[in-house]
């Protein structure tokens, strides 16, 4: 029996030896474990929102600097950056920091894209520039038409321009362009697909920003049918807008 006891009180010893040895070890990769869950988040946060930056910047009128996404998380701070490439087109950088010092960037590319939705083009040969109703709220799949009519063009043609300004960014919505009424004279709503529609498409812009555009040249004198159609499964509101004609 004392032989036994001793053999008990041996191993007792060897297992607190091998605790003592293995438990900082344990605890120092939880510690690591728990500290790279940590930056993780913060970095998830970072490229979440140097994404809505981004995406943001993307929404703003063409210009030579942007402003900031104003929500960002406590401790965080965001950079943007524009390098001009040519006259109508941009580099964006946007970088943000987290708390902790590290770094999330962004890049992207903005183009120009006609005039800001809110000041219709004013130079001279505009037939005119229609202003889109503001405020429209557009159910899942249903859209507003507008009819215009380009009075006279050269022989080059002329130009119709449309833009929408909206209060999302995450439904698709698009803006086609048809030769003729198909959808009726006027303005109105219609559930009609953009695809459905019966009429020859000149011109479409497809996206999921808040503000959408499109310009398209070369056209003959006639009626025309503006569309802006929200393809997603929730509604949004078209805060504001216009069409208009340019002859050359």
């Amino acid at each position: 029996m004392r032989c036994l006891c001793g053999f008990a009180l041996l191993e007792t010893v060897v297992g607190l030896a091998v605790a003592a040895i293995l438990l900082p070890a344990f605890l120092g990769a939880l510690s690591i474990t728990i500290t790279s869950i940590g930056n993780t988040t913060l970095m998830d946060t970072a490229r979440s929102a140097a994404l809505s930056q981004l995406e943001y910047v993307q929404a703003q009128p063409f210009g030579g600097s942007y402003s900031t996404f104003v929500p960002l998380p406590e401790g965080f701070t965001v950079e943007t950056q524009v390098q001009s490439i040519t006259d109508e087109l941009q580099k964006v950088i946007v970088t943000v920091s987290t708390p902790r010092g590290d770094q999330a960037s962004l890049e992207g590319y903005k183009a120009s894209r006609g005039p800001d939705p809110a000041v219709p083009p004013s130079a001279g040969g505009m037939d005119r520039a229609i202003a889109l109703p503001s405020g429209l709220s557009l159910a899942k799949q249903t859209g507003y038409f507008r009819t215009v009519e380009l009075l006279s063009s050269s022989a080059g043609g002329g130009e119709l321009m449309a833009r929408a300004a909206l209060s999302r960014s995450d439904r698709l919505v698009s803006i086609t362009v048809y030769q003729g009424t198909p959808l009726g004279e006027g303005s109105g709503t219609s559930a009609v697909a953009p695809g459905l529609v019966g009429a020859t498409q000149v011109a479409k812009a497809r996206d999921s920003v808040n503000g959408l555009g499109l310009a398209h040249q070369g056209l003959s004198a006639g009626m025309y049918t503006v569309y802006v159609y929200n393809e997603a499964n929730g509604s949004v509101t078209m805060n504001e807008g216009w069409v208009a004609c340019i002859c050359r």
